[in-house]
């Protein structure tokens, strides 16, 4: 048998928003005060149109800034707390926060963790070998 060796690199990928405390989560009462290289996350924009004609404060995101990043799973809740339920829709989110999350879901990036894009890096090279 012939045994074959893997040279491993060791790279420090790092997003945009990776570590940077001026770059915190758009949802409103997230306790995670920044972003890892450990977090998913999600970034996307909000639609200015809709923004100027109506109060943000009640809104449960911060929808002001030019790109929005929410950790992935703060995402999510927004996103769960979107989806009509029963034929209503939540009672703590607005119908206009819920058009500018249908509109910001269609321009959504997703971002992986390192630990995510490592474990499927290894998986594709155990195929290959």
């Amino acid at each position: 048998q012939q045994q074959q060796s893997v040279n491993v690199i060791s790279v420090k990928l790092m997003r945009w928003f990776d570590e940077k405390p001026a770059v915190s989560c758009s949802l409103k009462g997230c306790d995670q005060t920044q972003f890892y290289s450990s977090d998913r996350a999600v970034v996307t924009v909000a639609d200015q149109k809709i923004l100027k004609k109506v109060s943000t404060t009640s809104f449960l995101a911060n929808w002001s800034q030019a790109q929005t990043v929410f950790h992935r799973t703060c995402w999510d809740l927004l996103v769960q707390k979107s989806k009509q339920q029963g034929g209503r829709r939540s009672s703590d989110m607005s119908k206009q926060e819920v058009q500018i999350l249908s509109k910001a879901q269609e321009v959504a990036e997703y971002f992986d963790s390192m630990d995510q894009i490592k474990a499927v890096a290894k998986a594709a090279s155990e195929l290959l070998m």
